[in-house]
C-alpha cells in the first residue's frame, strides 16, 4: 500500500468532474480506488451500485437508497436516516477495510471517517475543500445542515489533515485560518482543449447555459433579459444544457412561456462530460451565473474554464472570483444578477460582434496559457509527493 490512494467522496464517480481528475493524477504513482455512494446530491444524481474499472481507477458505489429531491425538512430527515445513515455505515466499513498511503477525502462530512482511517492504517489526508467554509445556505438542503457545524469540525480535524486543496485563493485563507497546516490552491480547471477553428458570429448570437439547474444559478433573471433583449428584434437565441427536477424544469419552462421567448430558448436536456465542449462550441458567449444567495456560490465554477476551453466569450454575474478571472483574462462581462444588467450586457454584446468575438479568443488564449489541468496537475502532484514517506 506504500503509494495506493484512496479517494472518499458523497457523489457517484460519473458526477464528479473534480474527483474523477484528482484520481486519475494519483493513478501514475500507484493503485487508486474510489468508494462513493450509489445516489447523492439535491439532484437526485443516482448510478448503479457495485464495482466497476474507469481506466485505472477502482470504483465502487455503495447502495444508497434514491434521493429524495423534495426541498422539506420531511424530505431533508427521509435522506438523512434512509438515504446517508445506512449508507454511510456501509462506506465505513468499506473505507476502514481498504488500506491505503493516502486518503483524497472530497466531502467535509467524511473528514471524521478518514481519521479513523488513519489511525488504523497510518494513512496521509488531503481534505480536497471545494466549496467556501461554512458557506451552504440553501433552504433544504443537507449540505446546509453539515455546513453549520464545519467551523466547529475543521477546527477539530485540522492536526489530523496533512494537505488542503482548494479552488481559489480566498478559499485558501479561509481554511488556513481554521489550523490547516499546508493548503494548496489548485484550480478546477479542465485538461487543454484542442484548437478548433470557429465559425464567424453574427445575430442572432448564441448563448448557452450548461450545467445542473436549480435555483441561485440565475436563471429565472437569464430568462427575463433574453425576453428584454428581444423586445425590439431577435438578437439571441439561448439554449439550456443541463439536468433538473421534474419540478424545477417545470417552473422554468412555464416562465419561457409566460415570457413568450419559446422562439429564443431551448431546453436541451442533461448531456455527459464528453459532450460538454461541444455544447459551448455550438455557442457565442457561454453564461456563467451565480446569485449571492449562499457565500459557496462566490467561487471558481467548471463551468466559467470550460467555455473559455471552448473559446466562448462569457456573461458572467460579477461574484469577486469569477469576475477577477473574466476581467484579468478580457474575456466577456462581469454584471449584476439583476434582469435589467443581464439585458444590457446582451445587447452590449450583439452591437459589438468584434469585440464579442475577441472576448472568445481572449478566452481560449487564457485556457491555452495558464487554465488547463495540465499545469494545475503538476502543481497538484508535487503537493502529494511531498507527503509521500
Amino acid at each position: 500500500m506504500s503509494n495506493a490512494s484512496l479517494l472518499l467522496d458523497v457523489l457517484p464517480y460519473d458526477f464528479n468532474t473534480r474527483g474523477r481528475k484528482l484520481a486519475q493524477a494519483l493513478a501514475d504513482a500507484g493503485p487508486v480506488a474510489y468508494l462513493g455512494l450509489s445516489s447523492a446530491g439535491r439532484l437526485g444524481l443516482a448510478v448503479a451500485a457495485g464495482e466497476s474499472k474507469h481506466g485505472a481507477i477502482a470504483v465502487r458505489h455503495v447502495k444508497t437508497r434514491r434521493i429524495w429531491e423534495r426541498r422539506t425538512l420531511l424530505a431533508s430527515i427521509y435522506n438523512l436516516v434512509l438515504a446517508y445513515a445506512i449508507s454511510g455505515v456501509r462506506l465505513a466499513w468499506r473505507t476502514l477495510a481498504t488500506p491505503a498511503a493516502l486518503v483524497v477525502v472530497g466531502n467535509p462530512a467524511l473528514l471524521p471517517l478518514a481519521w479513523l482511517h488513519k489511525r488504523k492504517h497510518g494513512s496521509r489526508i488531503q481534505f480536497d475543500a471545494r466549496e467556501r467554509p461554512g458557506g451552504i445556505r440553501t433552504a433544504g438542503s443537507l449540505a446546509t445542515w453539515v455546513s453549520r457545524i464545519e467551523p466547529w469540525m475543521f477546527r477539530a480535524m485540522a492536526p489530523a489533515v496533512d494537505l488542503v486543496t482548494t479552488v481559489c485563493n480566498t478559499h485558501a485563507a479561509e481554511y488556513a485560518a481554521f489550523g490547516f497546516r499546508h493548503v494548496v490552491v489548485v484550480r478546477n480547471v479542465p485538461a487543454l482543449a484542442p484548437r478548433r477553428s470557429r465559425s464567424q458570429i453574427g445575430l442572432p448570437l448564441r448563448f448557452a447555459y450548461v450545467g445542473s439547474l436549480y435555483s441561485g444559478r440565475g436563471l429565472e433573471s437569464l430568462l427575463r433579459a433574453v425576453a428584454q433583449a428581444n423586445a425590439q428584434r431577435m438578437i439571441c437565441r439561448l439554449d439550456v444544457t443541463g439536468f433538473a427536477s421534474d419540478g424545477y424544469l417545470g417552473e422554468l419552462k412555464s416562465l419561457v412561456t409566460s415570457l413568450r421567448v419559446e422562439n429564443a430558448v431551448a431546453f436541451r436536456g442533461p448531456c455527459s462530460q464528453s459532450e460538454v465542449f461541444a455544447r459551448y462550441f455550438e455557442a457565442d458567449v457561454a453564461c456563467v451565473l451565480y446569485e449571492a444567495v449562499d457565500a459557496a456560490n462566490n467561487s471558481l465554477p467548471n463551468k466559467l474554464f470550460e467555455s473559455m476551453a471552448a473559446g466562448c466569450a462569457v456573461l458572467a454575474t460579477n461574484l469577486p472570483e469569477t469576475a477577477e478571472v473574466v476581467r484579468t483574462a478580457r474575456a466577456g462581462l462581469a454584471v449584476d444578477a439583476s434582469p435589467d444588467s443581464l439585458a444590457a450586457a446582451i445587447r452590449a454584446l450583439a452591437s459589438d460582434l468584434t469585440q464579442t468575438a475577441m472576448f472568445g479568443r481572449n478566452a481560449r488564449t487564457a485556457h491555452e496559457v495558464e487554465l488547463n489541468w495540465e499545469l494545475e496537475e503538476a502543481a497538484y502532484r508535487e503537493a502529494v509527493d511531498a507527503l509521500r514517506p
